[in-house]
């Protein structure tokens, strides 16, 4: 194999376990990947290799630069359009506090070097070459000023390309911020930046090498989540903000929401700073319920273990589609989902929201059921059951959007007849033998055709006194 296609490979790979690391980070934490980085800001801060490489067409190059400068970067862009601007800007800060920790480290080296035992004369340093503070605050300032380029650049292209060129702001950032990296290190060293410097062969093949696997990667994570958060080209610099009055608001809104919304939505609350209700607020919003048929035929025909297995499955199904329309997940208990869509965060589409989760549930649990069949499971047809079946009901209606509770229990809930309304409808289901009943309230507020649905006719509801008109959906 050509060296340069062994170079390239060998990029593409350190980029892949970066990104591999990054999706396993909400089972193993944080620290395998914070440790990816340090061995990468090690070898690029902290020790000299005398070891170069070349590209096609480039001149040759120092393989920490090369190597260790794209994961870097690949590092930051992940966290940033991923995890969000906050989680960005910590690891920065972490990038400045790795450096101070090993400047420490190479002056206790250092010390030793010039202080050797009696006898010894000097330790060998030919191999490695423990760079001096200059050089090591050098490196530090170029890769702040790339990353914050990359970033920068990558928001501005990012806000004015349609989704499916994701590509291109990720690699015109990639590439722009290592060319700059050059130029800074050189430039504190009092080299007076240059085109060569800039060296685009280089930077071109390296970008490409590194930046496939994360483009392919957060590709992935946004077709899971295809809620993109907008930012401001600025972001990821705007510090006018009292940054301690907003991260004691980030931190308790994360703790209130991150149970019950996508990431997505607690991301863009603490950014944005969205006024939330937590001492109560009324609403126009739309109220999902959903539940299991024959729950409780199943109950007593399974195990423990089986029923738990075959909720969970249920709520695999049901709980995605809910998220990923911006709804929020208030209550589950045992196979019963209580949702609101359009809170915590307003949203004037709510009820085409909940009805668009409500009709993927739908069709998710027929996809369960043969996934179920497949697999040889036979726990429905010991309790008589032909397939599993799900009942949604949705409503529209005023409620009053609050943290309730006391200091040692508490959650954000939605309070109001509109609750009940939904419950009511859900339970509906039964006797219309159909999945997903709506009100008259919600289909106009989604402005759904008449056509598209089955008219139910005006019911009266248990415990109320005038009637509501109902639909099925086909």
């Amino acid at each position: 194999m050509p060296s340069e296609l062994l170079l390239l490979s060998e990029i593409f790979g350190l980029s892949s376990v970066v990104c591999l690391l990054h999706s396993y980070r909400h089972r193993l934490g944080s620290a395998a990947f914070y440790a990816a980085f340090g061995v990468f800001a090690s070898l690029l801060f902290t020790i000299e290799i005398s070891v170069v490489v070349q590209f096609w067409g480039a001149t040759p190059s120092q393989i920490s630069s090369v190597l260790f400068v794209p994961m870097i970067l690949i590092m930051v862009v992940l966290i940033y359009v991923l995890d969000g601007t906050l989680a960005a800007r910590r690891f920065l800060v972490a990038i400045v506090v790795a450096y101070v920790v090993q400047l420490f480290a190479f002056e206790l080296v250092s010390f030793h070097i010039r202080n050797p035992p009696k006898g010894v004369s000097t330790y060998s340093t030919s191999t490695i070459l423990l760079q001096n503070p200059i050089d090591m605050l050098a490196s530090l300032t170029a890769v702040l000023a790339d990353s914050i380029a990359m970033l920068l650049v990558y928001q501005f292209l990012r806000n004015r390309m349609p989704v499916k060129w994701l590509p291109v702001p990720l690699y015109v950032g990639l590439i722009i911020a290592m060319g700059i990296d050059g130029w800074v290190y050189g430039g504190l060293h009092g080299r007076a930046p240059s085109w060569d410097g800039f060296r685009l062969p280089e930077k071109l093949q390296a970008g490409l090498a590194a930046g496939l696997p994360m483009a392919i990667y957060i590709r992935l994570q946004l077709t899971k989540n295809p809620s993109l958060i907008q930012r401001g080209t600025l972001d990821i610099i705007d510090l006018r903000r009292k940054l301690t009055v907003l991260e004691r608001h980030n931190t308790r809104l994360q703790d209130l929401f991150s149970r019950y919304v996508s990431p997505d939505v607690v991301e863009t609350l603490t950014r944005t700073g969205t006024p939330v209700a937590l001492t109560g607020e009324e609403r126009l919003v739309t109220v999902l319920f959903s539940d299991l048929r024959g729950f409780s035929t199943l109950g007593e025909a399974l195990t423990p273990t089986e029923l738990v297995k075959l909720i969970n499955q249920y709520l695999r199904v049901a709980c995605p589609p809910i998220l990923d329309a911006g709804g929020m997940i208030n209550e589950v208990e045992g196979d019963g989902i209580l949702a609101i869509f359009g809170a915590p965060m307003a949203n004037e589409q709510h009820a085409k929201a909940a009805v668009a989760a409500g009709v993927q549930i739908r069709d998710g649990i027929a996809a369960l059921n043969q996934e179920l069949k497949q697999s040889g499971d036979t726990s429905l047809e010991r309790a008589g059951l032909s397939d599993l079946g799900v009942r949604i009901g949705i409503h529209t209606g005023s409620v009053v959007l609050g943290h309730i509770g006391t200091e040692r229990r508490s959650k954000y809930a939605a309070i109001g007849d509109a609750v009940n309304m939904a419950a009511r409808v859900e339970a509906l289901n039964k006797e219309f033998g159909t999945s997903l009943l709506l009100t008259e309230q919600t289909r106009g507020h989604a402005d759904l055709d008449k056509n598209e649905l089955e008219d139910r006719g005006e019911v009266v509801l248990k415990g109320r006194r005038g009637s509501v008109r109902l639909w099925s959906m086909a």
